[in-house]
Parts: C-alpha cells; structure tokens; sequence
C-alpha cells in the first residue's frame, strides 16, 4: 500500500512539473520549437531552490537569448532513482519530443546500489524512449558520487554511464556536476544539491551540449 501511495504522489508531482514547463514565446522567425525533458532527481528538481533556479529553467532563459524556441519540462523528482526512472520515463514520452536528458543515478550511488543494477535501468529507460519516440535525441548524463563510498565503488559507479551510452549509442555527457562536485561555493549546506550558482554552472555547460545533439 505505501509503495502505491508513493507511485500516486510521484505521478502528482511529475504532471505539476509538466504543467510547469519554462516556454519560449513563439515567433515564427526563429527555429522550429523545440520540446526538451529533463528526467532526473533533486539535483535537476532545483532542491532548497526555487524551480525558476534550477537549470532546465535556465537552460530555457539562454536558449531565449538566443532566439530559440526551446520547451523544457522538468520531470525531475527528489529522491529519485534509476529503478524510479524506468517507470516515470513510460509517461514522459507517450507525447512527441526532441530531446530527453537522462539525469538519474546520484541517489543510486548514494545508497551504495550495485553498479550493475545502476546500469541495467539507465538501458532500460534509453530502451523505452527510443521505442516510443525513435527520432528523439538522448542525452545520458554522469554522475559522480561521494569519495566515502570508497574508490572501487566511485571508479566502477562513473564507468557505468560511460559503458551505458557506447552501448546504447546515445550523446554521453561524462558529469552533470563537474566543476562544482564537494566544492561549498556551489553547493548548499550538505555539499550535495548545488545552490544558484552551481545551477548556473550545470546550465551554462549542458546547454552546450544540447545545441550539439540537436544540431541537423
């Protein structure tokens, strides 16, 4: 009973991120609109920030400097994790996308999941986007986790996405937090959810890499 309870509350909490989407205003000289989620946890969720301060709205904010018309929805979801992730993605893309960020896997490190299990449903979730939405493009991104975790596990854990994207083929950006990762200046008090200026850090990198696996 208390794991539909939670199934129900992260569905709730998905479709209010949906109904949350940062939109460019459309002006038919630019690029054709561009729709963009961000399947992640409480890193992409904007943890202790307000959901204006998380990167997949900041992302949204440069791409409107810049003429684009980019829709990014951010479905991330504190606390989530890969296993969490197969299930969420199935309702993510039951409507047409272009591109999808996967974000998931700190919290898989965190409880010291086995790195295997880790890589099983980051393949599972690239393997039902690209049935229900073939022509979308898919970024994995890397995380890394806590130097407690011990040397072997972090070694074993960050290869994990790195053998993830060469064997499912798709855009691998090695660390969503790299430059900011145990730094205090960019992170709150726990060392562990960047603050505003370490999203702005994740957004001004990753936007980078976006323009590229949406490039013609």
């Amino acid at each position: 009973m208390k794991f539909v309870f939670s199934q129900i509350a992260s569905l709730i909490i998905l479709l209010t991120s949906l109904g949350q989407a940062q939109t460019v205003p459309y002006n038919p000289a630019n690029e054709t609109p561009r729709k963009i989620v961000f399947l992640g946890d409480s890193i992409t969720a904007g943890f202790g920030l307000e959901k204006t301060q998380a990167y997949p709205a900041l992302i949204a904010q440069l791409a409107e400097k810049q003429g684009k018309q980019w829709i990014c929805i951010n479905a991330g979801l504190s606390g989530d994790t890969t296993n969490g992730g197969v299930r969420r993605v199935k309702l993510l893309v039951k409507r047409p996308l272009d591109l999808i960020i996967v974000a998931l896997g700190g919290n898989d490190g965190l409880r010291g999941i086995a790195p295997e299990v880790t890589q099983k449903n980051l393949i599972n979730i690239i393997t039902s986007i690209k049935k229900a939405q073939p022509e979308a493009a898919i970024i994995l991104a890397g995380i890394e986790v806590p130097q407690n975790m011990g040397q072997d596990y972090k070694t074993k854990f960050i290869n994990t996405f790195k053998e993830v994207a060469k064997e499912t083929k798709v855009h691998f950006y090695p660390s969503l937090i790299e430059g900011i990762s145990g730094n205090p200046k960019f992170n709150q008090a726990d060392i562990i959810h960047p603050n505003e200026q370490g999203q702005v850090i994740i957004a001004e990198k990753l936007y980078q890499e976006i323009l590229t696996a949406l490039a013609p």
